[in-house]
């Protein structure tokens, strides 16, 4: 089940929320989840997969491309989605845009406002006023970060899925690599440290991961970036 939206409306906060566990890497720039990211929420009667995608924007580079089409890749075998929009600010022409390619797609959709906790009831009031134009299965207002209404997320979520089998074995999170997932906390260090085209331009690959005698875990990885210049 894809989570969409545009780009920092909390996605990947919602879902690491949802899943109970840090499976997404978080943060204020723009662009940064670049893969689709799985995420397990496994309780005793069901298992929801969700993938959390990167913004839909307008590109301006092919990285932004990139990310577009791994958004809308991601609709194409869903059963059903998630589509976040924020209490915050007012909703756009790109709200509207994705609104659109999920009625297009004709997928049972759950519409999240989220950051009910740093807006006001009008605003909350107005968004759901105009998101319920679209005519989505449900509609919730949350706060990923808060934890507000996450339970009601899941329920309508577990309405809107057909019965099948268990995709993960019981208690997995994700289905990325621990190689993965160390270096994105760690690509999720520099993005609010580093300036210009910096935070966009970087890479970390996870070389080699030691257990210590001491028990401490060590990590060797390496930064990259494009140019002999950053």
């Amino acid at each position: 089940m894809p989570v969409v939206g545009r780009p920092n409306v909390g996605k990947s906060t919602l879902v690491n929320a949802l899943v109970g566990a840090k499976v997404a890497i978080t943060s204020s720039r723009p662009q940064t989840t670049r893969n689709t990211i799985r995420g397990i929420v496994d309780r005793p009667d069901f298992q929801i997969v969700l993938v959390d995608t990167p913004g839909i924007h307008r590109p301006r580079t092919a990285l932004g491309k990139r990310l577009n089409s791994l958004a809308a890749d991601s609709l194409t075998e869903a059963d059903a989605a998630v589509f976040v929009i924020e209490a915050t600010g007012k909703i756009g022409p790109g709200d509207r845009l994705i609104a659109g390619r999920l009625t297009a797609a004709g997928l049972p959709t759950v519409c999240v406002v989220n950051k009910v906790d740093a807006a006001d009831g009008e605003q909350v009031v107005e968004r759901l006023a105009v998101a319920g134009e679209w005519g989505f299965a449900a509609y919730v207002p949350i706060s990923a970060t808060a934890g507000t209404n996450l339970e009601p997320v899941i329920e309508e979520i577990v309405a809107l899925l057909p019965e099948g089998p268990r995709y993960f074995p019981a208690g997995m999170t994700s289905d990325q690599a621990n190689e993965f997932l160390i270096g994105e906390i760690v690509r999720e260090k520099f993005l609010d440290r580093l300036r210009d085209e910096l935070p966009h331009s970087l890479a970390v690959l996870v070389e080699e991961i030691t257990e210590q005698d001491n028990g401490v875990t060590r990590i060797d990885a390496r930064v990259l970036v494009e140019r002999d210049s950053q």
